[in-house]
């Protein structure tokens, strides 16, 4: 395994599960969260914008 000075992987590929995120797990709870309890629509649509980004991020870059 190669490590520059800066403490980051190079010639090396992440691999592994596509399973949610942290991230997009405390993403969706707050989204759902916000439409249960009346929360501002605004942020409610920007939520869903970012996990719909997480979705085709995930889609673009899927190994196998």
């Amino acid at each position: 395994m190669n490590v520059d000075g800066e403490g980051y992987q190079v010639g090396t590929k992440r691999q592994g599960t596509w399973a949610d995120s942290e991230t997009e797990k405390a993403l969706k709870s707050l989204i759902s969260f916000a439409k249960s309890y009346g929360g501002n629509k605004a942020a409610i649509e920007a939520g869903q914008l970012h996990v719909k980004l997480f979705e085709a991020l995930q889609k673009e870059f899927k190994v196998g």
